[in-house]
C-alpha cells in the first residue's frame, strides 16, 4: 500500500511538473523569465521543482518496491 501511495504522489506531482513548467517551457525560455497563460496564470522556471518532487516520490516508491520484492 505504501508502494502504491508513493507512486499516486509521484503521478501527481509529475502531472503539476507538466501543467506548470514542461507544457510551457518554449514561452518560459522566450521571455526569460516568466509566462502568462490562457487562464492568466504566471508561470516560472520555478515549476521544475514539481519534476524534481516527482522524481524523489518515484525513487521512493521504486526502493520501497525492492524492498517488498525482497520479503
Amino acid at each position: 500500500m505504501k508502494t502504491v501511495c508513493l507512486f499516486l504522489a509521484s503521478a501527481a506531482f509529475a502531472y503539476l511538473y507538466y501543467e506548470r513548467f514542461w507544457r510551457w517551457r518554449d514561452c518560459i525560455e522566450a521571455s526569460a523569465s516568466s509566462c502568462r497563460t490562457e487562464d492568466g496564470s504566471n508561470l516560472t522556471s520555478g515549476g521544475q521543482l514539481w519534476g524534481i518532487i516527482a522524481a524523489v516520490f518515484l525513487l521512493l516508491a521504486l526502493r520501497s518496491l525492492v524492498k517488498a520484492r525482497k520479503h
